[in-house]
């Protein structure tokens, strides 16, 4: 409900004002996670009146979050840093309604689509452990490790000619670097976590889904831009007002928001500053 977004700014002017927040010299950090907006886009999509609706909800709540700062501490003194985790995909049924590229891929295709091929070749079995979006993890335990190569390759092949899949990556390629050429490849392989990725990887087309349960809704965590483009901006004192239009990532935060308050950045950082400091 967008009710949640009234309670949730309620709780954050509480923690301000019973925390003392922004009452000294010393810098303290405050974080406040919209999470309604996300529940509503999957249920609804990005272009339904619902989403229409809270975003319009969530910008009154920021504004009279920001008079409340500028009422208690003063705005002069208060660093605004908003963003998003994600984008997402339309609902599929929309897209194609609108003529436009879209559609819903089920883990039993992709299941059975790399059964059937590798039963051809080594016999009928199940070679297939388990799926979790976007990662396929194989069984491969009752071939022998002259035959593993040859059927990883096959349920590669056998994936991408799904409708709805643009390429699957072999986790054996990643970890040999194989996949590092385009853009949306290096995406794909920085989430690579060896050791609990998925053996297959598998990218579904612009705007296609993979769907678990009764076709509803949509999803996001590709690498196409409706995923990956999200806000990021910056509001306070030393802060030079503009648009920069270089590529950037959430990760950038922490190092740019260490370098104004003159701090050594997170030991686990990797972002680099954005623009303007550099």
């Amino acid at each position: 409900s967008p009710q949640s977004l009234t309670g949730l700014f309620h709780m954050a002017r509480l923690v301000v004002t019973n925390e003392g927040l922004g009452r000294d010299e010393i810098p303290d950090l405050m974080t406040v996670g919209v999470s309604t907006n996300d529940r509503v886009g999957h249920a609804f999509g990005p272009y339904s009146p619902e989403v229409h609706d809270i975003t319009l909800r969530t910008d009154r709540e920021l504004a009279n979050f920001f008079r409340f700062l500028d009422s208690e501490i003063g705005l002069q003194d208060v660093l605004i840093v908003l963003t998003s985790d994600h984008g997402v995909a339309p609902v599929p049924e929309f897209s194609q309604r609108t003529r436009a590229m879209g559609g819903r891929i089920s883990p039993e295709e992709i299941r059975a689509a790399v059964n059937q091929a590798l039963s051809r070749e080594f016999g009928a079995a199940e070679y297939v452990r388990g799926f979790y979006d976007p990662h396929l993890y194989f069984d491969f335990r009752r071939l022998t490790s002259a035959q593993v190569e040859r059927a990883e390759e096959l349920a590669k092949s056998a994936v991408e000619k799904l409708e709805g899949v643009q390429y699957a990556l072999l986790a054996s390629h990643i970890r040999q670097g194989r996949h590092l050429k385009t853009p949306l490849e290096r995406r794909v392989s920085a989430s690579f976590f060896r050791g609990r990725s998925g053996d297959l990887v598998i990218l579904p087309r612009p705007q296609w889904i993979v769907s678990f349960d009764e076709p509803k809704g949509t999803n996001h965590g590709s690498g196409w831009t409706h995923d990956t483009h999200v806000p990021l901006i910056v509001r306070g004192n030393g802060v030079p007002a503009g648009r920069y239009r270089q590529t950037c990532t959430p990760r950038d935060i922490a190092p740019t928001i260490s370098e104004i308050l003159k701090m050594t950045p997170p030991a686990g950082s990797d972002g680099e500053l954005l623009e303007w400091l550099r």
